[in-house]
């Protein structure tokens, strides 16, 4: 029997979080292939796309005229910090 696309979803979140307790402060801090974001800042990105439903997408990215990077430099951290993680550097 095929996996539904949320159950692999959520296998994906899983297997990215065990990675992730692998890592240490300077490994967070190393530039992403994002230019100019830190592997935490990809990562805070990732987890708000998640865990937000869509219409709450919309809205906190329309607050900043739909520019998605602008958005998740500003609502990725918040969302971190509720988390009890570091905010992404700056």
């Amino acid at each position: 029997m095929a996996m539904s696309d949320e159950t692999m979803m959520w296998d994906e979140v899983a297997d990215i979080g065990a990675l992730l307790h692998e890592l240490d402060d300077e490994a967070f801090d190393t530039p992403s292939l994002c230019d100019g974001w830190a592997v935490r800042d990809v990562l805070g990105h990732m987890g708000l796309g998640h865990t937000t439903p869509m219409g709450a997408m919309l809205a906190r990215i329309g607050r900043y005229s739909f520019n998605v990077t602008r958005a998740s430099f500003t609502e990725a951290p918040d969302r971190l910090i509720m988390e009890g993680s570091r905010p992404p550097r700056r």
